[in-house]
């Protein structure tokens, strides 16, 4: 808790990457959606 400033880029590495998945996982599935009606 003495320096604050080192949890940010911590958080920014965790949260970025499950950013990206979830961006990921949205996408595929609008992909799929499209697939399926087709």
């Amino acid at each position: 808790m003495n320096k604050p400033t080192n949890y940010t880029p911590l958080m920014l590495l965790i949260g970025l990457p499950i950013m990206l998945l979830e961006i990921a996982i949205t996408t595929i599935l609008h992909i799929a959606s499209k697939i399926k009606t087709k």
